[in-house]
């Protein structure tokens, strides 16, 4: 492969008309273009969430219930072992959750525990009901959620799970249609010390700092923060690489606007809002933010809006981590669902659910403009580079 290009691992969302696997792509470092090759594992829905570049392992979350193929209530993690000729995948092992629908996958630094926060716990219970038309229907009562820590061996495999720690369902607020009001954690993001990690759960909109015990294996809470209006549904968060600056994106809206918090944290875990700021111009209205990362500077966040269809660029204060909304640039495209920037922060990638990928070159002051680099792939989602010259 060209020493300019890397592989590019996109998931495909078989819930919204794509089929099941990843595709692979070339990615050129230097000009922005993607080249379709082919692809990957098309038996299973899969979500790359995790490169070990050491080993060359790429781990994926299946974001499913296998409940039919197993008998009981579970999600799945797999592990590949990437060949760097052409970026094959050879599967390694595939690991039973023990509770559905997992939706990511992060390590602590040494490699020795994996984290995986799911969205929903084995407790959701299924009732007959009529629908709006007076029909009967199967509707899910989500319940409790879970977030597992499995210990790890040497060669990058699962050893045994240790630790699983429970989001509750508050059964105060008697809100059982409802999936935004009961426990949703959506990612565990580590912090560059690499003590802490934090899991914004959706349901309640709420992060929560965890650390991991070594001695004891065990995920331990430190704090429980609402990053919002209850019902913004806190998604994504992304640490600053080098100051104590934290910030959260927002799924919904319970006001009408599409938030991004910041605070500041501390080792120990504690989390001060610094300031919030709406994404939207003025009169605008989106479906929900998607969406979310930081540039390596720690300098700008990129914020996804679905409905809208934009990426709002947010310039980050270095002295006070206080945040403003600086652009706005047009997403084309069905359902926008990731953006991620390339490894060394030239370009930014947007996924949409519709199939549409488009290429932003990324300028000095953090403003995008679009190339005339794009792709489409059905059901396109999330998003790992992994550069086979290392």
């Amino acid at each position: 492969m060209d020493k300019n290009k890397i592989f590019l691992y996109m998931s495909r969302w078989a819930f919204h008309g794509g089929a099941p696997g990843l595709g692979l792509f070339s990615f050129d470092t230097q000009t922005g273009e993607l080249e379709f090759l082919r692809h990957l594992n098309e038996t299973v829905s899969l979500d790359p969430t995790y490169l070990d570049e050491e080993k060359k392992i790429l781990y994926i979350c299946n974001e499913a219930n296998l409940v039919e193929e197993t008998g009981y209530d579970t999600g799945r993690v797999y592990a590949y072992r990437i060949d760097p000729e052409d970026g094959s995948l050879e599967e390694l092992f595939r690991q039973d959750t023990y509770c559905p629908f997992p939706d990511y996958v992060n390590f602590t630094p040494d490699k020795k525990h994996m984290i995986v926060p799911h969205h929903s716990w084995a407790t959701g219970i299924t009732n007959i009901e009529k629908d709006e038309n007076g029909n009967y229907v199967p509707v899910t009562r989500w319940m409790d959620s879970a977030i597992d820590l499995f210990r790890m061996k040497p060669d990058g495999t699962v050893d045994k799970l240790v630790d699983v720690k429970k989001h509750r369902f508050d059964k105060r607020t008697k809100d059982y249609e409802n999936r935004v009001t009961v426990p949703h954690p959506h990612c565990a993001v580590r912090s560059p010390s690499g003590k802490l990690f934090a899991v914004c759960d959706k349901g309640d909109c709420h992060v929560y700092l965890y650390t991991v015990d070594p001695e004891t294996e065990e995920l331990k809470l430190l704090s429980r923060t609402m990053s919002d209006a209850p019902l913004s549904e806190s998604r994504y968060c992304a640490f600053h690489p080098t100051k104590p600056f934290f910030f959260v994106n927002h799924e919904h809206s319970a006001h009408g606007k599409m938030m991004v918090s910041a605070f500041h944290y501390t080792e120990d875990g504690t989390l001060t809002l610094i300031n919030k700021v709406d994404c939207l111009p003025k009169g605008a209205s989106a479906d929900c933010g998607q969406g979310f990362c930081i540039s390596n500077d720690g300098k700008y966040l990129y914020n996804l809006l679905n409905g809208y269809n934009a990426v709002a660029v947010l310039n980050i204060d270095q002295e006070t981590g206080e945040i403003s909304v600086v652009q706005h640039i047009a997403v084309e495209g069905t359902h926008p669902r990731i953006c991620a920037l390339s490894p060394d922060g030239r370009f930014l990638i947007t996924t949409c659910l519709g199939g549409e990928i488009a290429v932003y070159r990324v300028g000095d002051n953090g403003r995008l403009t679009k190339t005339e680099h794009s792709a489409h792939l059905r059901g396109s989602a999330y998003i790992t580079f992994f550069d086979p010259h290392k």
